[in-house]
């Protein structure tokens, strides 16, 4: 689950975050400056934060699926892990701009305020979530076992 989680959530908060903060708000096509608290951003800059976002999101997916592992509820709580990481990760990408909009919001505000899109965000979430779901039924599928 962590390889699942791994190719799914940093491809969609990448893609999210390119939309939202590279073109929608400009700072990929000069109307804002590029110069953030954290550093210059580039497209690089911003796949390395969903990465790392990405492996920590994937430890926690991999402890889910340790929990609930081959019960009824697996995919349930895997659907749900998903859109509560991919809300997660949103607001700490939101939460890294916003010092440039001169805002001191609180957890979910900077995602609700410059994240949030009423089409784009539920879909790229329900894409990655049956990505995800996708990925993590090939994965029970291969028999790991060893042939003799």
């Amino acid at each position: 689950m962590f390889l699942c989680a791994l190719l799914t959530l940093p491809v969609i908060g990448f893609v999210h975050e390119l939309i939202t903060f590279g073109y929608g708000w400009g700072f990929l096509t000069g109307e804002r400056d590029r110069y953030l608290l954290n550093g210059y951003l580039t497209i690089p800059s911003m796949i390395a934060f969903q990465l790392f976002g990405g492996v920590l999101d994937g430890i926690v997916l991999a402890i889910v699926t340790l929990v609930f592992y081959r019960t009824p509820v697996c995919r349930w709580m895997l659907g749900i892990g998903f859109v509560c990481l991919y809300g997660l990760g949103g607001n700490s990408t939101a939460t890294n701009y916003q010092i440039e909009f001169g805002a001191t919001w609180r957890f979910p505000e900077a995602f609700m305020e410059l994240m949030f899109h009423p089409v784009l965000t539920p879909a790229l979430c329900l894409a990655g979530g049956g990505a995800f779901l996708w990925l993590t039924r090939r994965v029970w599928q291969i028999d790991w076992r060893a042939k003799p």
